[in-house]
C-alpha cells in the first residue's frame, strides 16, 4: 500500500472509532426508555424511579437532606439512613430486587444493598 492509502485508511478508522465512542444523542420528544443497571444485573427504568418516589410520598417517608450524603452508585450510606422495602409493584417487575431497600436522597430515589448500605442504583 502506498502512504496515501495508509493515511486514508488510518483517518477512516479514527473517524469510525471516534463516532462509536460518542454517546447517543438525546431525542427530544421521543419516548426512549433510559435504563440503568443496578446490583445483581438488575435493570431499572425511569418508571421504577417514579414508583419509588410515589411510594415514599404515600408512606410519608422523609427524604434525606444531608449535604454530606451523595446519591451516587457505589457510595456507602451511613447506618443512620433509614432504608425502606421496595414497593410490591416494583418487586413484581423485578423479583430479583426484593432483597434490596431504598431511600430518597434529595428528590432522587436510590436502591441500596441493605447488608453493605452500598447504593446500587440512583433513579432519575
Amino acid at each position: 500500500m502506498t502512504a496515501k492509502v495508509w493515511a486514508i485508511a488510518i483517518a477512516s478508522f479514527a473517524t469510525m472509532t471516534a463516532a462509536a465512542a460518542q454517546p447517543a444523542p438525546h431525542m427530544e420528544g421521543h419516548s426512549v426508555p433510559h435504563e440503568t443497571h443496578g446490583g445483581a444485573g438488575l435493570t431499572f427504568t425511569p418508571e421504577h424511579g417514579a414508583m419509588l418516589r410515589q411510594h415514599a410520598a404515600t408512606q410519608h417517608y422523609a427524604p434525606v437532606h444531608d449535604p454530606a450524603i451523595h446519591a451516587q452508585v457505589g457510595a456507602t450510606l451511613p447506618g443512620s439512613v433509614e432504608l425502606h422495602p421496595l414497593p410490591d409493584a416494583l418487586a413484581g417487575h423485578l423479583p430479583a430486587a426484593r432483597s434490596y431497600r431504598y431511600t430518597i436522597i434529595g428528590n432522587r430515589p436510590v436502591v441500596v444493598d441493605p447488608g453493605s448500605h452500598r447504593i446500587v442504583h440512583v433513579g432519575e
